[in-house]
């Protein structure tokens, strides 16, 4: 069954984001901290369903369930609302992916219960400042940049904390 009101709130999350990517730069550090979980997280997942050939940005989702998808008329909205913002392939795969993921309800924690949501850092990620690109081995994080290397690589790391205080207290530090 498709959870469609987590899918609402979902894409009420994204649209709300201040796509410019102005505010990245009030947020650099917590940016950083979020990309670096985003890839150790991603990287697990990944390994979970097969489909490190696809790292770092996939449909998790239909890896999952392919037969819950978010309703069509939400991902409409979503194009239609965020336009040129999702143009770049990996943002299109992520946003979408974050509704279709939403609408999976709890199919991802009674399959894997010992995985963290993918999509969550992603969100906040975009609520501080917009989104990213990817290129020569990089997530460009708009004032800054990350490397992405391999799955392996992000696998062995040590989860990062995304509370809001957290990332708050990173952002407050001196440049």
């Amino acid at each position: 069954m498709t959870d469609s009101n987590a899918a609402e709130r979902v894409l009420d999350r994204l649209l709300a984001v201040a796509w410019d990517g102005k505010a990245a730069y009030a947020h650099p550090r917590s940016r950083s901290a979020l990309a670096y979980e985003i890839l150790r997280r991603w990287a697990h997942w990944a390994k979970a369903v097969g489909s490190e050939g696809e790292w770092p940005f996939f449909d998790v989702a239909a890896e999952l369930a392919p037969d819950i998808r978010a309703d069509p008329a939400l991902v409409d909205r979503l194009v239609g609302g965020l336009g040129d913002y999702i143009c770049f392939p990996p943002m299109r795969t992520v946003t979408e992916g974050a509704l279709h993921w939403a609408a999976l309800g709890d199919v991802p924690r009674r399959r894997f219960p010992d995985l963290d949501d993918p999509f969550e850092p992603f969100l906040l990620f975009f609520e501080r400042g917009g989104g990213f690109t990817t290129g020569n081995g990089f997530m460009e994080l708009g004032s800054g940049s990350m490397p992405m290397r391999t799955p392996d690589f992000h696998v062995n790391l040590e989860p990062v904390p995304i509370d809001p205080a957290t990332l708050e207290e990173l952002d407050s530090k001196k440049k």
